[in-house]
């Protein structure tokens, strides 16, 4: 596909408001950039410009009739923020950040996009052992191998030492010269750190905190990009699919993380018959309600931290302005739980109530009611944890609010095993729990998407 002339307009704002909250930074933006062309943002701290980049991303609020916004697969944000989880190596790490803006690579294509930012003996690090620049680079490395048509840069040059920073450099001029945009945020011009850039640069905003100065850079006309054929709307082709394969990922790089629930399973369950004695049939008749309790707690322990995580790192704020579905990832992360918590949770928890006295037959509905409720547990928690993110202030009323949500599943599962103990039938609320669980995966997710489109903003 051919390029546009360098002139023709690929991004144009027309009197845009930018707001952040129920402040305005200013109340009137119009630029447009031509392909091949970036622009560079400046002022002082607060004063907007990431405000700007995410608005152009669309995180936040676009106000304006007029304008011509970048789609979201052809766009990439670079946020101060790195988006990169600490668990993985650096070159599962690229994998896994290319892969939902719908590019993979090869072993070999993955070999030369490390090499190229200098990451060649740093492919099989964790991401946590690598330094602040190191990081910096893994995500230049994603960016120039994304294929996205639209860079949103918030300073590029921040944690990274000269040759770092000529890496980024040669990276943009041969983006641009793709026929690629860019729009940069950084205090330091560019100019500066390569004097032949400023031919390259189009327009300069200059953000006040109250308005926005614009100046055109007059240059001679850049000669046509050439061909574009490199960029792509890149669409991850199964990302449920992909967030799954990642939360298993993730867990197998973090053991510790999958034994704990566990052993916080065994000490409840194990310390309640020392407070009320040790009468077996006292003791078989609370064992349902008690394991089931213990259930829904270490729910909570476990999957209430896998979106804090994906947010605070910038993740979500990632996945969202390149146009990934986060319905998706949430029942990735659903289904993720519910094998690595829920279904081991139905095994290990038989040896536990054997010390209750259940027989057989009560131990084998615990077990199926176990695997048939824990799956809603999960996605439930899940969704109030996507609240806690929106209502950063108020996380402990909305832990209260989600306890109500949990008794339902609570009070069947543990008629389930009641029933059995009883010699009656067990097929109903073994059936309502699958129902349950069905309509909580079916109904969590693209509940939790707009809740988690609210929190980026």
């Amino acid at each position: 596909m051919n390029a546009r002339p360098a002139e023709a307009s690929s991004l144009r704002l027309v009197d845009v408001r930018l707001e952040r909250g129920s402040a305005t930074l200013a109340e009137t933006i119009s630029f447009d950039l031509p392909d091949g062309r970036y622009i560079e943002l400046s002022g002082p701290n607060g004063s907007g410009k990431s405000t700007l980049l995410r608005t152009l991303a669309g995180l936040q609020r676009r106000i304006s009739l007029h304008s011509s916004w970048p789609h979201a697969h052809e766009v990439f944000l670079f946020e101060q923020n790195p988006a990169l989880r600490m668990e993985p190596t650096a070159a599962a790490q690229l994998d896994w950040a290319l892969e939902p803006l719908g590019t993979r690579l090869s072993a070999a294509e993955r070999g030369i996009a490390l090499q190229r930012v200098g990451l060649e003996r740093a492919a099989g690090k964790r991401v946590g052992q690598l330094s602040e620049g190191q990081r910096r680079r893994l995500v230049l490395a994603v960016m120039a191998a994304s294929q996205r048509r639209v860079w949103l840069i918030d300073e590029p040059v921040n944690a990274l030492d000269g040759n770092g920073i000529r890496l980024f450099i040669e990276l943009l001029r041969e983006h641009l010269g793709s026929g690629g945009i860019a729009v940069i945020a950084t205090h330091r011009p560019l100019a500066e750190l390569a004097p032949d850039l400023a031919t390259l640069c189009h327009t300069r905003v200059h953000l006040t905190g109250r308005s926005a100065e614009v100046s055109k850079v007059e240059s001679d006309r850049l000669p046509d990009p050439g061909q574009t054929g490199a960029f792509r709307r890149g669409v991850c082709p199964q990302p449920a699919l992909w967030a799954l394969r990642r939360e298993l990922a993730l867990a197998m790089a973090s053991p510790r993380e999958l034994i704990w629930p566990g052993v916080f399973h065994w000490m409840i369950l194990s310390l309640i018959p020392f407070g009320i004695g040790t009468d077996p049939q006292q003791l078989a008749r609370i064992a349902p309600g008690m394991v089931w309790v213990s259930a829904l707690l270490v729910t909570l322990l476990a999957a209430g931290r896998h979106l804090e995580a994906d947010f605070r790192s910038g993740i979500l704020s990632q996945l969202a302005a390149a146009g990934f579905p986060l319905g998706s990832l949430v029942a990735g992360k659903a289904l993720a739980h519910w094998l690595l918590f829920g279904l081991p949770m139905a095994v290990y928890s038989v040896p536990l109530a054997l010390q209750y006295g259940l027989d057989a037959t009560g131990i084998g509905a615990l077990a199926l009611s176990l695997a048939s409720g824990t799956p809603a547990l999960g996605a439930f928690t899940l969704l109030f944890s996507a609240l806690g993110l929106m209502a950063r202030q108020a996380q402990v009323l909305v832990s209260l609010m989600s306890f109500p949500v949990f008794v339902p599943v609570l009070i069947f599962g543990a008629t389930t095993v009641s029933a059995a103990q009883a010699g009656q039938s067990q097929l109903g609320p073994l059936l309502t729990l699958v129902g349950i669980s069905l309509l909580a995966l079916l109904l969590v997710p693209p509940a939790a998407r707009r809740v988690l489109d609210l929190a980026v903003e």
